[in-house]
């Protein structure tokens, strides 16, 4: 009686207190993936961001420097044309007019050429031969080459405004030098408009979002895209401008970064510095267009957690009711034989039962391998996405897309065993309906494929003897001798912790009548998994194949492994044999009949 009194106890705990840990692990084991699939996703949008970018600050950098050089070309032309010419010849000169007008006719992205003698009036120009007498010896671009200064590079000015027509310029200037080598504090002047840059800017940038600024080593803005400067002496922001100091001059011309909080709305911004002239290429994109790409990559990683999550559930809600039922019945007919309607073998053989409704109770106990075998396929199925959508070929994009199927059919056959394995009364089997012949060899290496990321482990060596093409057919579900397959082979790899090698082969084999396994006559399939790790004992090996059975620790093993293989093959009409030798290996070996 205290026995009854004891288990009746158990039956009336409260609902969830005998699978808590399951339904938690049931729920919270999909988000943890889908939080680590997620990280893992971001990390690879942004560098594939930050990749394009690079790519992107590259292409108009080239575009900018072929403007800039053309000025420089343009004005050591004008210089060499009038170098010979005193300033009074220069003053009002035809030719110096002339062949300055030639060269802005033939040059688009320079608007205007000029030449300032020392106090500061225009002495020649493309626009007008006699040009008027304006003085612009306060301007910046002139005040730059004051009389005696040593050559430098070529001086650009902010934005400025036309009085007249209110285009924008930015006026490009270079002193005219004298016969010692200095200047004489006369200058070379261009202009150019920023609107030549900023075309070049829309000629790259594929979206509103994203931008493109060119400004001097101060911050000083000479032309931005999309929004043009709009205001002379317009300079960034101090954070922008602290930016610029990221990279010092000397260092290697390339883009260099500096990334905000993306989700909190900060911007990844890249920079490039301009070869040869105090200038930096600013891109930036909005954090909206890294995060679109992200939620895309998303899509099928959260389906696939929602989808695990649903699983789970229905699985741990079917497991714990059928468990109260089956308990139920269990102490009334314990009731029964207690108060002598039956015997007491029949008694024994009711609490023999009632201790096996005990292992699935157990199922709380190996939730946690459950989980990180559905967390392997999720970040499968991750890696082959990102893989099949970054695959150069067709092929490629295939051969994801068979790793994901595979990954795939691992879940479902994992559910199936377990749900079989929870409604004994139903009679389930992994090959219904009944599958059409197929060959081996595909099944082989799909299995090969899947486990060929590393799934083994470093110390492991899989070692797949080649199929013969002559093989027969078999009658079986793929998916289902695929799941199969991998748990042998995971279970294989567990059971040598040091490593060691794992040798899958398949072969053709008669079988004659009277079999110890209890087959037909016949030709079958035999596939055999062996390892070279710790072997079992002989009382070890009694219970292999027993469900909820394992000798791992708890979290790392669901004890499925061997009971849903043995429940494939006999489904398909085989039969399975396990041969076990303590610190030598073990062998497991799949017979199949063959079909035509």
């Amino acid at each position: 009686m205290a026995q009854t009194t004891v288990q009746a106890d158990r039956t009336r705990r409260p609902p969830f207190a005998e699978f808590g840990r399951l339904w938690a692990v049931a729920v919270l084991m999909p988000i943890l993936a889908l939080m680590a699939a997620g990280t893992w996703t971001w990390n690879n949008v942004v560098q594939a961001t930050s990749g394009e970018m690079a790519r992107s600050i590259d292409m108009v950098h080239e575009q900018v420097l072929r403007g800039l050089e053309t000025q420089e070309a343009v004005l050591a032309a004008v210089d060499a044309f009038v170098s010979p010419m005193s300033w009074n010849d220069i003053s009002g000169s035809l030719p110096a007019h002339d062949f300055m007008r030639r060269i802005t006719a033939a040059t688009p992205t320079i608007e205007t050429l000029g030449i300032i003698d020392p106090t500061g009036l225009i002495a020649a120009g493309n626009e007008a031969a006699v040009p008027a007498r304006i003085n612009l010896k306060f301007r910046d671009y002139v005040q730059a080459w004051p009389a005696g200064c040593k050559p430098g590079p070529t001086y650009f000015s902010a934005v400025a405004f036309s009085r007249t027509d209110g285009r924008r310029h930015v006026y490009a200037s270079r002193p005219h030098l004298g016969l010692d080598g200095n200047g004489d504090g006369g200058v070379l002047v261009a202009t150019f408009s920023p609107g030549n840059v900023e075309t070049a800017f829309a000629q790259v940038v594929q979206t509103k979002r994203t931008g493109f600024s060119l400004v001097l080593k101060d911050g000083t803005l000479l032309a931005r895209y999309p929004v043009p400067v709009m205001r002379e002496g317009e300079r960034l922001a101090g954070d922008d401008l602290a930016m610029l100091a990221l990279r010092p001059d000397g260092r290697p011309q390339t883009a260099f970064f500096s990334q905000g909080w993306l989700l909190g709305g900060g911007e990844l911004i890249a920079a490039r510095p301009v070869a040869n002239y105090a200038m930096h290429i600013i891109h930036r994109v909005d954090p909206a267009v890294v995060q679109a790409q992200w939620y895309r990559q998303m899509l099928s990683p959260t389906l696939a957690a929602g989808a695990a999550m649903l699983l789970l559930m229905a699985l741990t809600a079917r497991t714990q009711a059928h468990t109260r039922a089956e308990r139920q019945y269990l102490h009334q007919r314990m009731a029964i034989a207690e108060a002598g309607a039956v015997q007491a073998t029949e008694r024994a053989t009711f609490e023999a039962h009632l201790r096996q409704s005990e292992n699935v109770v157990a199922l709380g106990q190996i939730s946690a391998g459950i989980a990180h075998d559905f967390n392997n396929i999720l970040q499968t199925i991750v890696l082959q996405s990102d893989q099949a959508q970054q695959a150069q070929t067709l092929e490629g994009a295939k051969r994801a897309a068979r790793v994901i199927h595979t990954a795939s059919a691992r879940g479902i056959g994992l559910v199936r065993g377990l749900l079989d394995l929870t409604r004994r009364e139903a009679g389930g089997n992994y090959n219904s309906p009944l599958p059409v012949p197929q060959a081996i060899a595909p099944i082989i290496e799909d299995v090969a494929a899947f486990l060929s990321a590393g799934a083994l482990g470093p110390d492991t060596i899989l070692r797949i003897i080649p199929v013969r093409d002559d093989l027969p057919l078999v009658r079986v579900s793929a998916p289902a001798l695929e799941a199969v397959l991998i748990n042998l082979l995971v279970n294989a790899r567990d059971a040598m912790p040091k490593g060691g090698t794992i040798t899958l082969e398949t072969t053709a084999v008669a079988v004659a009548a009277g079999d110890q396994l209890g087959l037909d006559a016949g030709t079958y399939l035999r596939i055999v998994v062996g390892d070279t790790g710790i072997g079992m004992t002989a009382e070890t090996l009694a219970r292999a194949g027993e469900a909820f059975f394992t000798t791992k620790p708890a979290g790392k093993g669901t004890g499925l492994g061997l009971s849903m293989a043995r429940g494939f093959a006999q489904g398909a009409g085989g039969a399975i044999s396990l041969a076990s030798t303590e610190g030598v290996g073990t062998i497991v070996a799949i017979f199949l009949p063959v079909g035509s």
